[in-house]
């Protein structure tokens, strides 16, 4: 059963892991996710998507690698990502500001040095057309 030994990347420490490093030993079926969730047991406040382990040729480790493709008591380096926001926030967020910004400038010509106006057929019909296309990405994010 290989053991590997788990530290900081580029000697930096860790807050959440103050006790690094740290030996752990695995199955050799084991995958680097696996590495992954067994960190997490040890340092409840390091999740798993925060967590980047790379070899000491700087080769970052993706979480369907075999142990089994690893030498046995090899160094792991541990590097601490940081929060992480979801896709999904992101594209909540992205789609939500032509939600506001786009009836701003309908409703309010003023903001931009225009005086109060009676708005085309066509500017009404693209108003609305981007108003439902950005509902429409919305709701197909949600």
């Amino acid at each position: 059963m290989p053991t590997f030994k788990i530290d900081h990347a580029n000697g930096k420490k860790i807050p959440t892991a103050k006790a690094l490093p740290v030996s752990l030993t695995f199955k050799p079926t084991d995958t680097i996710a696996d590495v992954k969730k067994e960190i997490n047991r040890h340092f409840p406040r390091l999740p798993v998507t925060r967590q980047r382990l790379s070899l000491e040729s700087k080769e970052v480790l993706e979480d369907d690698r075999a142990l089994s493709d690893l030498n046995d008591n090899v160094t792991l380096y541990l590097k601490d990502l940081g929060p992480q926001v979801s896709w999904r926030t992101v594209f909540m967020v992205e789609y939500l500001g032509p939600l506001l910004i786009a009836p701003i400038f309908y409703h309010f010509p003023q903001i931009y040095g225009q005086g109060t106006f009676k708005h085309s057929k066509m500017q009404t019909l693209v108003y609305g057309l981007v108003m439902l296309h950005y509902l429409k990405r919305e709701f197909e994010t949600v």
